[in-house]
């Protein structure tokens, strides 16, 4: 499938199939207790009169997905998301967390339900209702690998991106038919992989989505056997590039100085997106910990100012007139 074809139909099939699935849908107040990869120590705060915070709502979707693999053949199924919002109000925009993908298959099916609880929790304060997709052979969705880009020698980035993309987009039309969703008011962000699929849903420019925020986005890297070397990065440069030209929705990527996994090659990648017609921002923030890959799922407390401007930007968080987002070199 190249880029720009084949995308609307699917994502609208699912709006209406996902409306019979919701009366399955599994909702509690919180808090409850963490479990899994994004578990954290304690559970959600407990509201008390007069305190300002309101309960969190965590239901459990089942979505229905159907993409193309790389072999060109069709693949339909269910997908497990994860919701969070705060209770309290009639409706919310919508914020996509797309989580990334371990190089072990054996750490893919341990995912369980992916919830980033620590930043979903954070985006649902800030008025969101916050989506977290257990892509299609991940953890409790299961199913076949159809984000596989292959061995490093012989890598084929396009198929696993649009993939992930395809899954995204359909579960943004489920939501968007939800009476509490505002349908217009979207933000998605990404981690790793997830980030490298969120900038390939950037090329679809969905209906509502104002902005893309991608950290450390990309494939290909292992950080034991080749630290800052990522497969193919001339590759996934085109590719980027290819995405550019079809992208008209906001970006921000945001990558630090010491990411084991991508290295410098990231600045190469937008630059071939901006060059291609892309908008967007770079963001090269300083090294953090041992591996700044980690910075999404550990540095909250760093990059949340940024975030946060930009959410601000594309007129998604309550205030005055949208915050500048400055780029670094």
């Amino acid at each position: 499938m190249s880029v720009g074809q084949g995308w609307a139909a699917p994502a609208a099939k699912v709006a209406a199939q996902w409306l019979l699935a919701a009366a399955s849908t599994a909702a509690f107040a919180i808090p409850v207790a963490m479990e899994g990869p994004d578990a954290d120590a304690g559970s959600w705060p407990t509201p008390a009169e007069g305190d300002g915070i309101h309960a969190m709502i965590e239901e459990t979707w089942s979505v229905p997905v159907e993409v193309i693999d790389s072999k060109g053949a069709q693949v339909t199924q269910r997908i497990v998301a994860t919701a969070l919002r705060e209770a309290g109000r009639d409706r919310y925009p919508l914020l996509l967390l797309n989580h990334g993908r371990p190089p072990d298959p054996d750490a893919r099916l341990r995912m369980g339900r992916v919830r980033m609880a620590p930043q979903a929790r954070y985006f649902a304060s800030l008025g969101f209702l916050v989506v977290v997709p257990t892509r299609m052979g991940y953890g409790v969705s299961g199913g076949p690998d159809v984000e596989n880009t292959g061995p490093c020698h012989r890598k084929r980035y396009r198929p696993g991106f649009e993939a992930g993309a395809e899954q995204v987009h359909q579960v943004i039309e489920a939501a968007r038919a939800r009476p509490e969703v505002d349908g217009q008011r979207i933000a998605v962000i990404g981690q790793s992989f997830g980030g490298a699929v969120s900038i390939a849903l950037a090329a679809r420019n969905p209906q509502g989505v104002r902005v893309v925020i991608n950290f450390a986005g990309g494939g290909g890297g292992d950080p034991e056997r080749h630290p800052g070397e990522p497969c193919d990065p001339e590759q996934q440069s085109r590719l980027f590039a290819d995405y550019g030209r079809m992208a008209r929705v906001a970006t921000h990527w945001i990558y630090t100085t010491n990411d084991r996994f991508m290295g410098p090659y990231p600045a190469e990648w937008f630059d071939a997106y901006r060059s291609a017609g892309g908008l967007g921002h770079y963001h090269l923030m300083p090294a953090f910990g041992a591996d700044g890959h980690q910075y999404f799922s550990r540095g909250l407390a760093a990059w949340s100012p940024l975030v946060e401007a930009a959410l601000r930007q594309a007129e998604l968080l309550p205030g005055d007139a949208p915050a500048s987002v400055q780029s670094t070199p």
